[in-house]
């Protein structure tokens, strides 16, 4: 979400129980609870070795100012 962006809490979803031919048992199914945002621990990139994760390098192109 960017700047200004509108946080909307919580969403709605209604079945349609007027509906005779819809099994709302069969709709019932458990949704996770999930936390609003991800815990990222910023302190450990320091103990990574870039050079021991084995990718290869890519071959770069030199472009002119055109």
């Amino acid at each position: 979400m960017g700047p200004g962006a509108v946080r909307h809490d919580l969403i709605v979803v209604e079945v349609d129980a007027e509906n005779p031919d819809k099994d709302l048992n069969a709709l019932d199914i458990p949704l996770p609870r999930l936390p609003r945002r991800f815990h990222r621990d910023f302190k450990e990139l320091d103990d990574l070795d870039p050079a021991a994760l084995g990718n290869r390098r890519l071959p770069v192109k030199s472009f002119t100012e055109e």
